[in-house]
């Protein structure tokens, strides 16, 4: 299980540098001005960027990411999607995709074991976990977050590990500020 974790913290921490976008708030938060939102990282975050391409567009996934050894993970990541995209489809239609799309990219080793939408948030979104598979075991490592659409941009607020008393305050923390 150790590897496990250790397999899927490697996968998520791509190789990250600081960066002049994040800056931290009076409340000890952490912001980014490109991305538009603040969050309660356990500690400074640094960012990342992927090219990626859906046909003839190209689009970068922008990722935030701040770790307690290998065994936490703290993500947000935001990608600005072309305008078609999602076009002809409703908001919750595309992020109940996302969770799935999420599913698919985490194998066998994971299970989805509840989604329902968020609440107090605008915009609405939804929230997730996953679970190992297997038995059920207080210390496996778990994958919680939410997913959120705004316009063309999907936001995905993560955290992967084992429970500790930061997950909440991370997960729930988080708000888009325009």
């Amino acid at each position: 299980m150790k590897i496990t974790l250790i397999l899927f913290t490697s996968i998520l921490f791509i190789s990250c540098a600081s960066d002049s976008d994040i800056y931290k708030t009076k409340s000890g938060e952490y912001g980014s001005r490109e991305g538009k939102f603040i969050v309660k990282f356990p500690s400074e975050p640094k960012s990342s960027t992927i090219d990626n391409q859906i046909g003839l567009d190209k689009f970068q996934i922008n990722l935030y990411r701040s770790t307690f050894g290998v065994q936490e993970v703290y993500s947000v990541e935001y990608t600005d999607y072309p305008e078609y995209a999602f076009a002809s489809k409703p908001d919750a239609e595309v992020l109940e995709e996302m969770v799935q799309s999420m599913s698919n990219k985490l194998g066998s080793e994971f299970e989805l074991a509840a989604i329902r939408e968020t609440e107090g948030h605008d915009p609405v979104g939804r929230r997730f976990l996953y679970e190992t598979r297997g038995e059920v075991d207080p210390d496996k490592p778990y994958i919680i977050g939410k997913v959120f659409k705004k316009g063309n941009r999907i936001y995905t607020v993560t955290f992967s590990g084992k429970d500790n008393n930061r997950v909440a305050g991370f997960i729930d923390s988080f708000r888009i500020t325009e």
